[in-house]
C-alpha cells in the first residue's frame, strides 16, 4: 500500500513538474513563431535587399501600445506618415500584452529584426 502511494505521489510530482517546464503556446505565440520562420534573423537587410529589389519598399513594424504598430529604428516623427500610407508589413504576434517569458523573448528578436531591417531600408530608400 505505501508503495502504490509512493508511486502515485511520484507520478504526481513528475508530471506537475514537467507541466511548469512546458511553454503554453497561445495564438500570439503561434503567429509569431510562423512570422519568425519566414524571416532571415541573422541578416535582415538581405530580406531588405531582396524585397527593394522586388519592388517593396515597405517599412518592418511590431505592433505594441495604441495607436497602433510602431517601426524600430525609423524617426518616430515618421511613424503617423507610414501608419496613414500603410506603408509597412507586420511582423505578426507582436504585441504589448505578453503571454510568457518566451514570447517577450520572440518579441525582443522580432524588434531586434525589425530595427535591422529597417535601418538597411532607410538606406536603400534615400
Amino acid at each position: 500500500m505505501i508503495k502504490v502511494i509512493t508511486s502515485i505521489f511520484l507520478v504526481f510530482i513528475f508530471s506537475t513538474s514537467c507541466g511548469r517546464l512546458s511553454i503554453n503556446k497561445g495564438t500570439a505565440i503561434k503567429q509569431l513563431e510562423y512570422s519568425l520562420s519566414k524571416l532571415n534573423l541573422k541578416e535582415p537587410g538581405r530580406d531588405a535587399n531582396r524585397n527593394v529589389k522586388n519592388g517593396d519598399i515597405r517599412f518592418a513594424a511590431c505592433l505594441g501600445e495604441a495607436p497602433g504598430p510602431y517601426f524600430p529604428a525609423v524617426p518616430q516623427t515618421r511613424w503617423q506618415v507610414i501608419r496613414d500610407e500603410d506603408d509597412y508589413w507586420m511582423i505578426k504576434g507582436t504585441s504589448d500584452a505578453i503571454e510568457s517569458n518566451y514570447h517577450e523573448a520572440l518579441i525582443e528578436r522580432s524588434v531586434l529584426y525589425a530595427s535591422n531591417y529597417n535601418r538597411r531600408l532607410l538606406k536603400l530608400r534615400k
